[in-house]
């Protein structure tokens, strides 16, 4: 494109988005950041090159023909530079003529280094860029802004370990996840139909079948249903390789594959997926067709790195990227009993996560009137989102609309 930027300079401060979006849409072959000395800020700087470089690399509507970035980092002398520092240190870059073709993003930094940033280009008559997230790319009138592909588009393109890039937590070296296979939706969505049609019957069998997991003696035999309609639940849990049938007798699994577990850990992982697995399956099913978020992660955890104690670990359920509000949600999974502790360390994990803008969601399968209201109380105080299932004989589930899925899709 003949009239595409050559150069983008901007301003690195927290929020790195600002930044990253710009890049993608504008396609430049050179980025100039400028930064405050502060280490935080130089952080933040290599934050936004990762995100780019992973966007660039896994997405192929925004790296096919992308040109090889060349980055320049320039700290300025002072950790907060009024507008005149600003203003003279970005200057000479718009007179260098090798830049080509330059946009100033004075969206970053303090309010003085974004004023300055502008002023710069102003005189010069720069095309400058303000990135109005999560709603527009907006010109600051100092030079006509011709961007191919509009803030939002570029939005949907991406995904969650791109948003956690650009937060600084890169995959395997800051955090792991693993996948809930179809299995897992499988069963979590016939349960939840299950726990829908029967109630309290069903979460009798089901409890049932938790607790003899915990305590089974060989030849460890799963108890039959009373109920025939619960045996689609086997055949799912047959699927999902919690049971299996040896011996013309329906029994736990212990066929792991490559993973070698003790009967005890064995039977411990049986019981949580037989139940809590299942209910996160059965929210990770609405996730895939939600019109909210638009990809998610999960099972996240964040991994150790060398010279770093946050004590912010644990394992996320659910980790969900909306390109409307262009941030995470972290989603937890509870069948019934939560703690205020869960909730704090949830709150506490989606700001590490995802960043100051980032949601955290709670969904509640079943609970009793005083504990849902116990539990909204909670989390009105952490600034949090709730949706329960099942409250008492209620059949009002909150949970597909809290995920943006129609109801129709939600109860097929």
């Amino acid at each position: 494109m003949a009239d595409t930027f050559d150069t983008i300079i901007h301003l690195v401060s927290d929020q790195t988005m600002q930044n990253v979006l710009p890049i993608l849409a504008l396609r430049p072959r050179r980025v100039i950041q400028v930064h405050s000395p502060s280490p935080a800020f130089v952080r933040k700087a290599q934050h936004t090159r990762d995100a780019v470089a992973l966007a660039q690399r896994t997405v192929p509507k925004l790296g096919n023909d992308a040109p090889a970035i060349e980055w320049e980092e320039v700290a300025l002398h002072e950790p907060f530079p009024g507008l005149a520092e600003t203003a003279a240190v970005i200057r000479p870059f718009l007179a260098r003529a090798e830049l080509g073709r330059i946009c100033v993003n004075y969206t970053g930094g303090t309010k003085n280094m974004s004023i300055g940033a502008w002023k710069a280009a102003s005189e010069e008559g720069v095309a400058t860029l303000y990135c109005d997230t999560p709603r527009a790319f907006l010109g600051g009138g100092t030079a006509p802004l011709d961007i191919p592909i509009g803030l939002m588009q570029v939005a949907a393109l991406l995904n969650t370990p791109i948003v956690l890039s650009s937060h600084g937590l890169n995959q395997v070296h800051d955090w792991i996840s693993s996948q809930i296979p179809a299995s897992g939706l499988k069963i979590g969505q016939i349960g939840y139909d299950l726990l829908r049609r029967f109630g309290p019957e069903f979460i009798d069998y089901r409890s049932q079948l938790e607790s003899m997991a915990k305590s089974a003696r060989a030849p460890y035999v799963v108890p039959a249903p009373g109920n025939p309609e619960f045996e689609e639940y086997l055949r799912a849990a047959q699927r999902r390789r919690l049971m299996e049938i040896r011996d013309g007798q329906l029994i736990y699994s212990f066929d792991t594959g490559a993973v070698r577990q003790s009967v005890k850990e064995r039977l411990h992982e049986i019981s949580k997926e037989l139940v809590g697995g299942a209910f996160e399956g059965y929210v990770a099913s609405l996730l895939s067709n939600s019109r909210k978020y638009s990809h998610f992660l999960s099972n996240v955890k964040l991994t150790t790195v060398p010279g770093r104690s946050d004590g912010q670990g644990g394992e996320s359920d659910l980790v969900a990227y909306s390109p409307k509000s262009i941030g995470l949600t972290l989603i937890s999974c509870k069948c019934s009993y939560v703690r205020l502790e869960h909730l704090e360390a949830t709150v506490t994990r989606k700001a590490r996560l995802g960043g100051l803008y980032a949601g955290a969601l709670i969904c509640v399968e079943r609970a009793s009137s005083f504990e849902a209201a116990r539990i909204r109380r909670w989390c009105d105080i952490l600034r949090m989102n709730c949706a329960f299932g099942f409250v008492d004989n209620s059949e009002q589930d909150e949970i597909p609309e809290a995920l943006g899925v129609e109801r129709d899709t939600a109860t097929r």
